[in-house]
């Protein structure tokens, strides 16, 4: 995870000609760029081997567009001779930092340690824990990391130092996004240990209100009466049991771990639970 943070934005210069610099290499066009930044992340993605499956659903905030023009994102102690405007805006905003994150999220989900992993702007704790979401990943602008487990009411379960130097973020360069797998998996394992997220669903039988999926656009809805882990604990299974029966790929009795779906959107209005997902498969 930090070589894709530290190599790629602390080598990321845009020169007065406009010319973008990812790792030792030049572009003269944004897409070029982020193409090479992509090819990097797709890189270290390749290297995540799967970790241990726990269940529950991990999220990841992503800050505001505010936070990522401000420092330490953009200007740091990296480059602070760097003035924003609209064209490093339109770089950064809509796909440097947008790859970047999504990245983190590709690289957890390969692991299938969790069985939804999603990225949201401008979310908090207080929203993920209604929303069932057990761990709450924050990636900050310094290059540390904390891990929150919402249920257990553990604050920083996990925290990995910032960067100090220049010197100390390219010895970081070398960990890549299986390193940062290994951690959480490590890390995660004491909690479900203590209070397994598999079997938070035990016992929970909600009011259906609405449960519809359509074979041909693979998009489906689930709305029940209620809110929080054990809420979303029992509807990621009851999505995983529909796309158990409708994915022939899958072996009999087999249950869908993360990549085989994903939720489109989620919402809570009136104590009614609603998400909307797609079959991946």
């Amino acid at each position: 995870m930090h070589k894709v943070l530290f190599v790629v934005t602390l080598s990321l210069i845009l020169s007065g000609c406009m010319t973008y610099t990812v790792g030792e290499k030049g572009f003269f066009t944004e897409e070029g760029a982020l193409a090479y930044q992509n090819e990097i992340i797709s890189k270290e993605i390749d290297k995540v081997k799967p970790a241990e499956h726990f269940g529950g659903s991990l999220l990841i905030p992503i800050p505001s567009d505010y936070s990522f023009s401000s420092s330490p994102y953009f200007t740091g102690n990296c480059y602070p001779c760097m003035s924003w405007n609209a064209g490093l805006e339109e770089f950064f905003l809509t796909g440097y930092y947008r790859q970047y994150f999504e990245g983190i999220r590709r690289a957890i989900e390969k692991s299938q340690m969790f069985d939804t992993v999603d990225i949201l702007q401008k979310v908090y704790k207080g929203y993920a824990k209604d929303h069932g979401y057990r761990y709450f990943l924050d990636v900050n602008g310094d290059g540390s990391l904390e891990l929150f487990d919402l249920f257990m009411g553990k604050d920083k379960l996990l925290r990995s130092p910032p960067a100090k130097s220049l010197r100390e973020g390219e010895m970081l360069a070398s960990k890549g996004y299986d390193d940062l797998v290994n951690i959480i998996e490590s890390a995660v394992k004491k909690f479900e240990n203590s209070q397994s997220t598999k079997n938070l669903k035990r016992g929970y039988n909600p009011v259906v209100e609405k449960l519809v999926y359509n074979d041909e656009t693979r998009l489906g809805k689930l709305s029940i009466k209620g809110r929080g882990i054990r809420a979303r604990s029992w509807m990621i299974a009851k999505i995983g049991e529909i796309i158990s029966s409708k994915n022939t790929l899958l072996k009999h009795g087999e249950k869908p771990r993360a990549g085989y779906f994903k939720v489109l959107d989620e919402k809570i209005e009136n104590n009614i639970f609603t998400i909307e997902f797609e079959a991946t498969y």
